[in-house]
C-alpha cells in the first residue's frame, strides 16, 4: 500500500495539517519555556519540575479522559481541549509580554495545560478510527507519527532562536495560534460519529470496563514505548474496538506518564549533581529495560485476535 495514500482523503489532510501545526507549537513552547527557566533560575531541577507538572497532570486527568472520549463525541472533546489550551497559553503569553512572569504562575498554567493535553490525546487517537478507512489505518498511523516527530523537532529547533530574538511572549503566542488552527481544522473535517448517542454508564463504570478490557488482553498493555508508536498504534487500531479506544489509549498514556514523571523528577537533580553523563546513563538504562520488556511481551502479542472493524457511513 502507498504509505501516503491517506493524504488523498480530504478529512485526513485536515486532521494531519492541524496536528502538524499544533505539535510544532507545543515543541516550541516546551523548549522556549525550558531555556527560559534554566536561564532565570540556573537550575536543571526547575526545568525538570515544569516537565513533571505538565506530564503529572495526566495522572489526575487520564482516568477521567478515557471514559469521556468513549462517552462523548471525540471531535468536540479535541476541539474543546484546543480552545482551553489556546486560552491558557494566551494567558502565559500575556504574562510574558507584561514582564518577567512569576515562576509559580508558569508552573500552575503548565499543570492546567497538561490537563487539557490529557483530554486531547485519547480523543484525537480514537477520532482517527472515525476519519480514515480501516484498510488505511496502518499508513495513517505512520503519517501521524511523522506529524509528531516532525512537528516536535521543528518546534524544538525554533524554540531557542525565537526565545532569544523575539522573547518568551512571542513563543507562547505562536503556540496559542497553532491551537486555534488545529481547532479550525478539526471543525472542518467530516467523520463517522462514534460513540453512538444514547444513555451511558457512569464514568467510573466505564473506566472499570476499560481496565477490564486491558486485563483480558494483557499483551496490549506492553505498548507504552514512544519509540514503537507507529507499529503499536497501527496494531491497536486493528485489535481494539472503537468504543473502548479512548479508555485504552488513556490507560497506556497514564502508564507512560507515570514513568516519565518519575524519570523527569530524577534526571533534574541527577544532572545538577553528576552532570549530563549521569543523566544519559540513566536514560540508557531505561531504554535497555524497555527493550527487555518488549521482547518479553512479543509472544503474547501474537495471540491477541485481530478484529474486523467496519465503520459506519461517513457524514456527507
Amino acid at each position: 500500500m502507498n504509505p501516503f495514500a491517506p493524504l488523498g482523503d480530504r478529512d485526513f489532510r485536515l486532521y494531519f495539517a492541524g496536528e502538524v501545526l499544533s505539535t510544532a507549537g507545543s515543541g516550541l513552547h516546551i523548549v522556549a519555556l525550558g531555556w527560559y527557566l534554566l536561564d532565570r533560575t540556573g537550575s536543571a531541577t526547575s526545568v525538570a519540575l515544569v516537565w513533571a507538572l505538565g506530564l503529572g497532570s495526566g495522572i489526575f486527568m487520564l482516568p477521567v479522559a478515557g471514559p469521556l472520549a468513549d462517552r462523548y463525541p471525540r471531535r468536540m472533546l479535541a476541539v474543546s481541549a484546543d480552545i482551553v489550551r489556546l486560552v491558557l497559553v494566551g494567558i502565559m503569553a500575556a504574562l510574558a509580554y507584561a514582564g518577567s512572569p512569576p515562576v509559580l504562575a508558569l508552573y500552575a498554567l503548565t499543570f492546567a495545560i497538561g490537563l487539557a493535553h490529557s483530554v486531547f490525546w485519547p480523543s484525537i487517537t480514537a477520532l482517527l478510527q472515525e476519519v480514515i478507512r480501516p484498510e488505511q489505518l496502518t499508513a495513517a498511523s505512520g503519517l501521524v507519527e511523522i506529524v509528531w516527530q516532525a512537528g516536535s523537532l521543528t518546534g524544538a529547533a525554533l524554540g531557542g532562536p525565537i526565545l532569544v530574538r523575539y522573547g518568551l511572549g512571542t513563543a507562547f503566542a505562536i503556540d496559542a495560534s497553532t491551537y486555534a488552527l488545529s481547532a479550525a481544522a478539526l471543525l472542518a473535517l467530516h467523520h463517522r460519529p462514534a460513540p453512538a448517542e444514547g444513555p451511558h454508564e457512569s464514568g467510573l463504570v466505564m473506566a472499570r470496563a476499560g481496565i477490564s478490557y486491558l486485563r483480558r488482553h494483557r499483551a496490549i498493555a506492553g505498548f507504552c514505548s514512544s519509540a514503537f508508536r507507529v507499529i503499536t498504534n497501527a496494531y491497536l487500531f486493528k485489535v481494539v474496538p472503537n468504543d473502548v479506544m479512548g479508555r485504552t489509549s488513556s490507560t497506556l498514556l497514564l502508564v507512560s506518564m507515570l514513568l516519565q514523571v518519575g524519570v523527569t523528577l530524577g534526571v533534574g537533580p541527577l544532572v545538577n549533581h553528576a552532570g549530563a553523563r549521569g543523566g544519559f546513563a540513566l536514560l540508557a538504562a531505561i531504554v535497555g529495560l524497555g527493550l527487555v520488556l518488549l521482547v518479553a511481551v512479543a509472544p503474547a502479542v501474537r495471540r491477541v485476535p485481530v478484529r474486523d472493524a467496519r465503520p459506519g457511513p461517513a457524514i456527507p
